[in-house]
């Protein structure tokens, strides 16, 4: 599996931080709760296998997906080095999963060996970190639409561009679409329904074509 911390770092490599890093490898049922970030974790979690999404709940009990973590990808991290308090923040899993945990403090503080391996996962990280940002802008671009139509087709483009192809599989479920959007989750249904009669997309479960 191609695991974005990891890059530039040996096999061999792999398995010392592993050993050196504590890391604790944990299963996960759909739609539970990895972490809750009100209780001081500040751990740094990598999904082996499945989906996790960063949720942010606010005043009123109204969930809002922040982030999308697929299999390879990592989480928690900007939230880890972050030292203001998150409680409104949580990662659940999105479907069955397996993830990997490290402590921050380990990650952040070089052993006294300053082995190499180390350093290449500092610098993975900050890349990592950049990445998000720009991800971040382009969730931001996808909200400023005004109709829950232009955010599902943006949302939708930029899902077909990553795939390479018109027709992909939609990553979440309708429910968790709705609240990547943050709209209502019946508006959210019926407007997929409008825009198959419409011929804008076709859809068959979470298999999504543009037209």
């Amino acid at each position: 599996m191609d695991i974005k911390l990891f890059d530039g770092i040996a096999p061999k490599d792999r398995k010392q931080i592993m050993e050196c890093f504590g890391a604790r490898t944990e299963s996960f049922n759909e739609g539970e709760t990895i972490l809750s970030y009100g209780q001081g974790n500040r751990s740094v979690g990598i999904v082996l296998e499945g989906m996790v999404n960063i949720e942010k709940t606010d005043a009123n009990g109204n969930r809002m997906i922040m982030e999308q973590v697929d299999a390879g990808e990592i989480f928690g991290e900007m939230i880890a080095f972050s030292r203001l308090a998150q409680d409104d923040f949580a990662a659940v899993t999105e479907e069955a999963c397996i993830v990997v945990f490290f402590d921050n403090e380990k990650i952040s503080h070089p052993c006294g060996k300053l082995c190499g391996f180390h350093l290449k996962m500092i610098d993975n990280m900050l890349a990592i970190m950049s990445q998000k940002s720009m991800k971040l802008s382009e969730r931001v671009v996808v909200l400023s639409n005004r109709s829950i139509r232009e955010k599902l087709l943006h949302y939708f483009s930029i899902l077909a561009a990553k795939n390479g192809s018109r027709t992909f599989r939609l990553p979440v479920t309708g429910v968790s679409l709705a609240d990547y959007i943050c709209a209502d989750r019946s508006a959210v249904a019926r407007e997929m329904k409008k825009m198959c009669v419409d011929g804008v997309i076709q859809k068959d479960r979470r298999n999504i074509t543009l037209l």
